[in-house]
């Protein structure tokens, strides 16, 4: 079989067992047995010398491109199973979400209406009350349409909008650069300094990111 086929035939294979893996060790098996050190996929990176230099590039790429896709997959995946076990584990616990990432997505991506069927709504402008704490709800469009930034005293919860040094990804299905520029300056824009706390990676604080995030100071003409 050639190696088009046989990456076709993995990739086809890998994302049905990531959709058939019920809890996060299951998922993690399958990371691991394609993805890790020892994984399938790997395998074919590191066996490039010896396909034959004309095809080189073409197979690296190939590889490159079902590693992407399996990533997003897997990452998903991740989301829904971690969704669903902390409604299992807190099925009192109300879940927030802006609807338009709840009803307008791929439910083979996102599969939220079926794993978290009592889902609640927030949009611009709302104001949620957790104990001591009064968050406020910025509609932040641009890495799906449904982001948002949740607004807490001096602390911004930005989600995939901002990050330290970066902004979130815009070319997954339901991602704008259009969206994501205006909510990176409105961002910029709001008055005085805040801590940043992304969805992940390093925290920041928004002076910091005025200053040196390319993405922010693009957007905001800086």
């Amino acid at each position: 079989m050639a190696i088009a086929e046989e990456l076709a035939a993995l990739r086809e294979r890998t994302l049905a067992e990531i959709e058939a893996a019920c809890d996060s060790t299951a998922l993690e098996a399958v990371r691991v047995a394609v993805l890790g050190k020892s994984g399938t996929l790997t395998g074919y990176l590191r066996s490039m010398g010896s396909v034959p230099p004309e095809e080189r590039a073409a197979v690296g790429k190939a590889v490159n491109a079902a590693r992407g896709e399996i990533e997003e997959a897997l990452a998903a995946a991740k989301a829904s199973i971690a969704a669903a076990e902390l409604a299992a584990a807190f099925p009192q616990a109300a879940v927030y979400i802006h609807e338009k990432d709840y009803r307008d997505v791929d439910p083979g991506l996102f599969p939220l209406r079926t794993q978290l069927p009592n889902a609640r709504f927030y949009g611009e402008g709302d104001r949620l009350v957790l104990g001591t704490l009064a968050l406020e709800v910025l509609h932040t469009p641009g890495h799906s349409e449904g982001s948002v930034t949740l607004r807490c005293g001096d602390v911004l919860f930005c989600g995939d909008t901002l990050f330290a040094g970066s902004c979130g990804r815009w070319d997954l299905p339901g991602g704008s650069e259009g969206a994501m520029l205006p909510s990176l300056r409105r961002l910029a824009e709001l008055e005085g300094d805040y801590r940043v706390c992304p969805g992940h990676g390093p925290l920041s604080t928004l002076d910091r990111e005025r200053r040196s995030n390319p993405y922010m100071r693009q957007a905001a003409g800086l």
